[in-house]
């Protein structure tokens, strides 16, 4: 819910007493519970991800005639949570002429955070996902407790400057979920139940979303990504593979947050092993630590990834051996995707963005391949992201979560 420094009714209320009956906005907009009705929702999430849109065209794409468009927005324009744009149209104009609608994105904003078993990436960012600012910091320690303190250090200085900041999203590899503050396992940094919603909410005073750092980004891709789809999937490739699932509009978590688990499936029947002991697996061979152990072993001597990286640019025979097997791996995934999907687009990102592109052919002579005949034609798009972009998802749930404690109607 909102969380000012001041209950939000009350705030409003402030803002707009001179000139606006509060008793009949609040009539009209919530749902009498604090929460906006099912369709002022509409209207906000509509205009967080697509707006500016003039009045015309909100009242058309969610049905509402003028006059219960007027009456929804006309209190939360009043409370500066939506604003008038200028619209191209108005040069010329004679008298007053319509002004597209906004949502205010400084009404509020967002504290993002990407863990990784290393660091903390800190980003801070409006209400629409932009960002503000961003600070990397060495984690002390991986205990949670102590990983909860340093975030709380670097939330306490980033509201230090800036008193907007009203939420907290975390995002973090292993089974994490919105509706729970407990992460139930994260390999990485080798937590098991350990309830650190909790402990950063208590430690921020504010309120904590954690996510699973690949549903997280993929759900900053459906909101604020560069291209609109109501269908899409992101594979992610670095230390581990992950896949973010959107269909028909709504992003898949499955149960416990247990969706998208394609790293492990088997690609190649006598293939090398993965760390989990899995013949022939995805993992083993389209991460960054498998091409590694493969391009290091033909070369007898322990290689990192940007070694693994050169090696294929100077066309080594074993590099490009197992770059082109990786492709072939992402291939598999991408049929399997997108014939148990049918998404329009796949976004391949993660730190082992690279394994993808040099092998993209492989990859697509392989999802040719596998495809079934019927399959609808889906565009595939690399998008290299920092781990700022990753936080950057983080902050972007915090939004969708507050927007959703703000307007959902009472069930």
């Amino acid at each position: 819910m909102w969380s000012f420094e001041t209950n939000f009714w009350q705030e409003l209320v402030d803002r707009v007493k001179k000139g606006v009956n509060t008793e009949r906005m609040h009539e009209d907009v919530t749902a009498g519970t604090g929460a906006l009705s099912k369709t002022a929702q509409s209207v906000f999430q509509t205009l967080m991800t697509d707006g500016p849109l003039s009045r015309a065209e909100l009242s058309r794409r969610l049905s509402l005639s003028a006059a219960a468009l007027t009456k929804i927005t006309r209190p939360l324009l009043a409370a500066d949570l939506f604003v008038e744009v200028p619209s191209d149209d108005d040069a010329g104009a004679v008298g007053r002429p319509p002004q597209p609608l906004d949502v205010n994105v400084d009404f509020a904003h967002f504290a993002g955070v990407k863990l990784t078993g290393e660091a903390i990436f800190l980003v801070t960012t409006d209400a629409r996902g932009g960002m503000l600012s961003e600070r990397e910091v060495a984690l002390r320690s991986t205990e949670p407790e102590d990983v909860a303190n340093q975030i709380a250090e670097l939330v306490a200085a980033s509201r230090a400057v800036d008193r907007l900041i009203v939420g907290i999203g975390i995002a973090l590899s292993g089974n994490a979920v919105r509706t729970s503050p407990v992460v139930r396992k994260s390999p990485f940094l080798r937590w098991q139940d350990i309830p650190f919603g909790d402990l950063v909410a208590r430690r921020t005073g504010l309120p904590v979303t954690l996510e699973n750092d690949v549903r997280a980004v993929t759900a900053a891709e459906q909101w604020f990504g560069d291209v609109p789809s109501d269908s899409f999937v992101m594979l992610t490739f670095g230390a581990g593979i992950g896949c973010g699932i959107v269909a028909n509009g709504q992003q898949l978590e499955g149960h416990l947050g247990g969706s998208g688990l394609i790293g492990h499936t088997r690609v190649d029947d006598s293939g090398p092993l993965c760390y989990a002991g899995h013949p022939g697996c995805a993992h083993a061979y389209a991460t960054i630590g498998g091409l590694q152990i493969r391009i290091s072993q033909a070369h007898g001597e322990s290689l990192s990834y940007e070694d693994c990286l050169a090696l294929h640019s100077r066309h080594d025979p074993a590099a490009v051996a197992a770059f082109n097997a990786a492709g072939r791996a992402i291939g598999t995934l991408l049929a399997l995707v997108t014939n148990m999907i049918g998404p329009d687009r796949v976004v391949i990102s993660g730190e082992g963005v690279d394994i993808y592109l040099r092998s993209a052919d492989a990859a697509l002579a392989r999802m040719r391949e596998l495809l079934h005949w019927t399959a609808t034609e889906v565009a595939i798009a690399a998008k290299p992201m920092q781990f700022s972009e990753w936080a950057r998802g983080g902050a972007v749930v915090a939004v969708q979560e507050h927007v959703r404690g703000l307007v959902a109607n009472a069930r």
